[in-house]
């Protein structure tokens, strides 16, 4: 009975940080007020600061989205250190890395609607690459919690190689 316990309490403790992070998320960098103090300043046209505020912006965006991805990485390890402890099912280790899923594609959907200069371009879409990738091994990893099937998890770690790269990539542009 005190192991059941137990390892209720530790499938609770880890949908609950799950959870802390779904709603934290990344914050909605577009929706942000951006004041530039260019007073009097007439050799800086409306255009270059629209750029410079629309390139913050996106800079803002980008580094929300590579902390997410890093926190997410990180719930996933623990999240299959637990599985393979035997300290969460099979169940709850899917639920959780459900969780993870969601958020990574809320992440993905936010960056991918966004619109970058030329500055960006390719810093954009290695970060997409990125969270494409980790969606996807996310999606199997959970797939393998719920079914056990190794198929699963080949896939998945194809996908978190896959993601580590373009991850690794988009801090090199």
């Amino acid at each position: 009975m005190k192991g059941c316990a137990k390892q209720m309490q530790g499938s609770i403790g880890i949908i609950l940080s799950v959870l802390i992070f779904v709603f934290s998320g990344i914050s909605d960098a577009s929706n942000q007020d951006i004041k530039v103090g260019m007073q009097n300043d007439s050799s800086v046209t409306s255009q270059e600061i629209k750029a410079f505020s629309n390139d913050s912006i996106f800079e803002d965006l980008l580094m929300q989205a590579r902390g997410q991805f890093g926190e997410d990485l990180n719930q996933s390890s623990y999240i299959l250190d637990e599985f393979v402890r035997k300290n969460i099912s099979g169940r709850d280790a899917m639920i959780a890395t459900s969780s993870l899923f969601v958020m990574t594609s809320h992440t993905m959907e936010k960056v991918e609607n966004s619109a970058p200069s030329e500055k960006y371009l390719i810093y954009r879409n290695n970060t997409l690459q990125g969270l494409k990738a980790l969606r996807e091994y996310l999606w199997n990893m959970a797939k393998f919690y719920e079914t056990n099937k190794i198929s699963y998890a080949i896939q998945a770690r194809d996908n978190f190689n896959k993601s580590l790269y373009y991850y690794g990539k988009k801090n090199n542009t």
